[in-house]
């Protein structure tokens, strides 16, 4: 079922109202270089402009393109990727993604949110 169908929308109220996109996480092969990897991250940014133009019905009228870039966030951005300086944010590749929406799903429906619970289930807990 897509995020933004009616179905869904019905499902958790306010049908009427679709949702907008406010982050997208790039995921990349291991293999991809970074100059691969920034345009990618450039086509989403460019991407999400467009769409967010079509949907406020703004596409004919002269906008400023820094007001959208600031609404929605490209993880991690072309620039940051650029930046020389130490980086603060993983770059996502397939495998790890899945891995992280896999566990978010384990930690939200089999233990209610309840971080603790799997942590001490599964093995040693130790604080840090």
């Amino acid at each position: 079922m897509q995020i933004n169908s009616y179905e869904q929308r019905n499902y958790w109220g306010n049908e009427s109202k679709p949702r907008k996109i406010g982050r997208i996480i790039v995921t990349c092969p291991t293999g991809m270089s970074q100059k691969e990897q920034i345009a990618l991250r450039k086509c989403a940014e460019d991407a999400a402009i467009m769409l967010d133009r079509f949907f406020e019905n703004t596409y004919k009228k002269v906008m400023d393109e820094t007001e959208i870039r600031n609404r929605i966030q490209v993880i991690p951005s072309s620039k940051k990727l650029l930046a020389r300086e130490e980086r603060v944010e993983w770059i996502y590749d397939e495998a790890t993604a899945a891995q992280f929406v896999f566990l978010y799903a384990e930690i939200k429906e089999r233990y209610q949110k309840n971080v603790r619970t799997i942590l001490t289930s599964t093995g040693k807990y130790e604080v840090i």
